[in-house]
Parts: C-alpha cells; structure tokens; sequence
C-alpha cells in the first residue's frame, strides 16, 4: 500500500470524517449516520485461491452503524487515486465476503445491509464501468438478461462534486473539498480542524506540498487554528523568506558596486588635490577618502536597493503563492494592498505583473 493510499485511508478512519462522507454523499446531507454510533468493520477477508492455498483481500475502511447493540448497516469507503478498470470485481468481492459472514452466524441473527461507495480521489472523473455487466467482453443473449448480477459499484469523483453537494459538508471534509475545488472558500470560512494531523496529511498527499506537513504541529497549537491561519502562516513564511535573500543579495551587489565606484572616484578626487598640494600628497590621500566614501555610499545604496528587491521579492512570492493555492484574483488584490499599503495603481502594477 502507497503513501497516499496509507494517508487517505487515515482521514477516511476518522469516525467524524466517515459519518460526515456517508451523510453528505449518500443521504444527501442528512444525518442518517452519527459518529457515536459507529464502530470499525473488519477490513480483511479470506478467498480460495489455487489448489488449497488461501488468499487474503484487504479493503480500505468500514464501519458499522450500531443501534440498540445490534449493526443496523455495515459501511465500506474505498479510496482511489485513480481508475480501476477492473473495481466492480473488487468491490463484489469485499460485499460477498461480508454478506458471507452474516451467513455463517445462522438463522438467529437478523440480517442488515452492505452499503458501500468508491470515493475517486484522482485528477480525472471515473470513465471505466461501474458493474459487471459493463465489463463484459461479448454480448448476452436477451433471455438472460433478467439472471445476471445487478450489483454496480457508486463512484464519487471528489475533485468534481457540484458546489449543491460541497455545501453538505460542514466539517474536516469540507476542507479537503474546498482544496480540491474551490480554495477561495478555505480561506473565506474561518474553519478550525477537529483532526488537524489527518487533514494535513491528507493536503499533502493530494498536493506533494510539503509544507503542509510542517504546519502539523501549528494547526495544533492554542486549541486548533483556523484554515485561513494556516494559509496566512505559508504565505508570510515565503515572504520573510524573499525579503531576507533580496536584503541579502542587495547589500552584497551594493556594496560591490560601491567599492568599484568608490575607487574611481577616489582616483579622479586624489588626482586633482595632488596636482594642487603636491602629487604624492594628494593621490594618497584622495585615494584614502575616495574609498571611505565610496563605501559609505556603496553601502548607502546597496541598503537601499536590498530592502526595495527584498520588498518587491515579497510581493512576488505572496502574489505567486496565493494563485498557487488558486485564491481569487481579488481576494489576493486586497491582501497585497492590506499587508504592503499600497495604492490602487501600484497594487495593480504588481498584480499584473506576477499574476
């Protein structure tokens, strides 16, 4: 099993998370499924394979539904990063096995039903079938149709949900929804993360940012922060990051430049007073003074042109950042102007020129 497979399935366990996917993408957002009431399912089942070799098959999570002590529903969320042409088999198998359990216990216990989705996490909608049937190789006489297995399996294309289907969400989900979809709404909702550890790595298994599994530890601090924080805190770290190189870089092309200038100057400086006190006189010390001012001045302006690219180097990355994270274009307007209290032509000049 992947890293991101290992991670999709340590957000999917989540008992909030797992109501929350099953009410919003089932039961069309009503709580039919309360986390209190859950209880994890086995994950692993045994088949036959060749000769008296068995053979075990592992599913992502289930849960069962528990009420008044008994299992109302057993659950099951398979998580996909991309297409399986060849899912429908799978999943019959994960239900047979569970229907096959309720089997073996007997006459005496009543029986309740598998209800399981297929939550595709990949860049690209589902396009293999959805049951056996589809997956076929050669036509079925009419006659038979009634005799084959209904059985489909329920795809859900998480990047693409319609935004009618994301408004259900109130919770962790809602967050990884919006990154996927829509990340203006992560930073309009100021939303703070009932499992921070999962969402995060969850955002970065998705994204390949590591960044987001820098931010653990900060999501955790002071009782949980809010999404926009975290944004925010990313964002101000690229800043401070650029304005310290562009300093950094600045002095030291100032300073450069400034010795060389300094020389020059102080050559020409020396040369004239020598003539008039005395040529050996004047060219040493017009060689002294022009150095001194020439770095004072060096220093003066490479100071002065550090801070400008550090600033500008700021801008750049706050800009780059936030259209990265596909933030609208004048929510990311206003925050320039807010943190660098520019006007509205230059707020615009430097939208137009790193947007």
């Amino acid at each position: 099993m992947g890293t991101k497979d290992k991670t999709e399935k340590l957000f999917v366990a989540c008992r909030d998370v797992f109501a929350e996917l099953v009410n919003g993408l089932i039961y069309q957002g009503d709580e039919v499924l309360r986390e209190e009431g859950l209880l994890p399912g086995p994950t692993e089942s045994i088949y036959g394979g060749a000769g008296t070799k068995l053979s075990s098959q592992f599913q992502d999570y289930s849960m069962y539904d528990i009420r008044g002590g008994s299992p109302r529903a057993l659950y099951t969320l398979e998580n996909q990063s991309g297409v399986d042409t060849r899912m429908p088999l799978r999943c019959a198998g994960y239900d047979g096995a569970a229907y096959r359990r309720q089997y073996k216990v007997g006459s005496g216990q009543r029986i309740y039903p598998v209800i399981s989705a297929v939550l595709n996490w990949g860049e690209m909608p589902w396009n293999a079938a959805t049951s056996v049937r589809e997956m076929l190789g050669y036509p079925v006489p009419e006659s038979a149709e009634d005799y084959l297995d209904r059985n489909r399996i329920h795809v859900f294309d998480m990047r693409f949900l319609a935004p009618a289907i994301r408004e259900r969400f109130e919770g962790d989900a809602r967050v990884v929804l919006d990154y996927l979809s829509d990340h203006g709404s992560m930073v309009r909702r100021r939303q703070k993360l009932r499992n921070p550890e999962e969402v995060m790595r969850m955002l970065h298994a998705l994204s390949g940012d590591e960044r987001y599994l820098e931010k653990i530890e900060f999501m955790k601090e002071e009782g949980g922060r809010c999404v926009c924080e975290l944004l925010d805190s990313m964002v101000n770290k690229g800043m401070q990051e650029g304005l310290q190189k562009g300093l950094q870089q600045g002095l030291q092309e100032g300073l450069q430049q400034g010795l060389q200038e300094g020389k020059q100057q102080g050559l020409q400086e020396g040369l004239q007073q020598g003539l008039r006190e005395g040529k050996q006189q004047g060219l040493q010390e017009g060689k002294q003074q022009g150095l001194q001012e020439g770095k004072q001045q060096g220093l003066q302006e490479g100071k002065q042109q550090g801070l400008w690219q550090g600033i500008s180097q700021g801008i750049r990355i706050l800009i780059t950042a936030y259209k990265e994270l596909k933030v609208p274009y004048e929510t990311v307007a206003a925050k320039v102007k807010e943190k660098y209290a520019l006007d509205d032509a230059e707020v615009q000049r430097d939208m137009e020129l790193y947007w």
